[in-house]
């Protein structure tokens, strides 16, 4: 990365831990019933995000982190940090019996952007 020195530490220590990450497939697939994949961090990194199930962009490349954590038995959460395209946002999925949908919680996205799937974000 040519201008790596320029970035700040917290974008530099979420793509630290990017590189590490086990890739995932799917953004959502996690194992809420026994908890074993409680904490496990996963890289979502493609140039074709169309191969990445239950997720909110829907086309173009993505790089991003996702974090899981089970709560109890039927309740998850999925955080998902963005690197690219839309850098230093965090969304958020929450399992209650059901997924909820894909919420920013940080960070400044523009709602209309065409790369964004708004089936999947309430």
């Amino acid at each position: 990365m040519k201008y790596y020195h320029l970035l700040n530490k917290d974008f530099k220590d979420v793509l630290g831990l990017h590189q590490f990450a086990p890739l995932t497939t799917d953004a959502l697939n996690i194992n809420k019933n026994t908890g074993e994949t409680n904490g496990k961090i996963e890289a979502i990194r493609t140039p074709d995000v169309s191969t990445i199930k239950n997720f909110f962009v829907k086309s173009g490349t993505v790089v991003a982190l996702k974090r899981q954590y089970v709560i109890s038995q039927g309740h998850a959460i999925v955080d998902i940090d963005m690197v690219y395209p839309f850098p230093y946002t965090k969304w958020r999925n929450v399992f209650n019996q059901t997924w909820s949908g894909w919420k920013l919680i940080s960070g400044e996205v523009d709602m209309n952007s065409k790369l964004l799937d708004k089936s999947k974000i309430i």
